[in-house]
């Protein structure tokens, strides 16, 4: 009986234990501070960039430590793909640079005299993650 009552004890004690509710695993979204009007500021933040182009800051409010994993560009056969395999603070593309320094995005756009474009530019903070779309005529 003293056996089964001690099994019993150690088995309560594994199925407490294992029920516990971890905040590590827990990831606010990301919250931003900009200057910049946001079309759409849930999933996928869309901003609209004049043809003359321009910069664009963005400063994460809750995570203090971020980095960059991709500039996503639409082409005519779909998109390409630029990743951070070098640098995760620095990516850019024929028309547009990506820089963190620290908690801050800022994206530079070149003027565009062509035809529409867009790029995503893709951020996170570990399990959380975040996409700021540029549209520019």
């Amino acid at each position: 009986m003293k056996r089964f009552f001690l099994l019993a004890l150690v088995a309560i004690s594994i199925i407490l234990s294992s029920c516990n509710n971890d905040d590590r695993f827990d990831w606010s979204p990301m919250k931003w501070r900009t200057e910049t009007v946001v079309a759409t500021p849930s999933v996928v933040k869309t901003i609209t960039v004049p043809k003359e182009g321009g910069t664009f800051t963005f400063t994460c409010k809750n995570y203090s430590r971020i980095w960059l994993t991709e500039i996503t560009e639409k082409t005519a056969t779909g998109y390409d793909k630029y990743t951070t395999a070098k640098d995760i603070n620095n990516v850019s593309i024929s028309w547009m640079t990506a820089s963190i320094n620290g908690n801050t995005v800022t994206v530079e756009i070149k003027p565009n005299d062509k035809e529409e474009r867009s790029a995503d530019v893709g951020v996170t903070a570990g399990d959380i993650f975040d996409t700021f779309r540029f549209n520019q005529k």
